[in-house]
Order: structure tokens, then sequence, then C-alpha cells
């Protein structure tokens, strides 16, 4: 699943990713987590740690990825926490 959804994003919109601030960047499937994960498979959730996919075996984390490079990156975080 995680190669998939790595490859095909955004040529194919097979998960309702979350709205982004001033619709900026572009969310990437990031790391796996395994374990038990109890939410509904396929959709996407939020927790402590942020967005992720919830997965049968865990969960696919999610981040946005910035054109502008780290600084637009830090500024959009600092800007979604206040």
């Amino acid at each position: 699943m995680w190669h998939f959804l790595r490859g095909t994003y955004p040529w194919l919109d097979s998960v309702e990713y979350p709205k982004r601030l001033f619709n900026l960047g572009t969310w990437r499937v990031g790391k796996v987590e395994r374990g038990k994960c109890s939410a509904l498979p396929g959709k996407v959730f939020k927790d402590d740690k942020g967005y992720f996919i919830a997965h049968r075996d865990g969960k696919l984390r999610l981040h946005i990825d910035y054109p502008w490079g780290g600084w637009m990156k830090r500024f959009m975080s600092e800007a979604s926490e206040t």
C-alpha cells in the first residue's frame, strides 16, 4: 500500500487528503508506523503526531512537502499551531 500511495499521487487521488493552509504544498506519504491501529483503514485521521492514513497493520504518516524549502515548512508549521 505504501508504495502504491507514494507512486500515484497526484495522478490518482485515492485518499481524501486534509485541507492545506492557504492550499500550499503537496501531501506526501511518509514513514510507516507498524502496530495496531483501531481507526478505519483507508481513511485519514489526526493524532498527537500529525495526520496519517489508517492501515490494518499500522499508520502511514502524512506530511506536506512545500516547494519553497525548509524555511516555508517551518513558517507554515508555526502558523498552523497558532
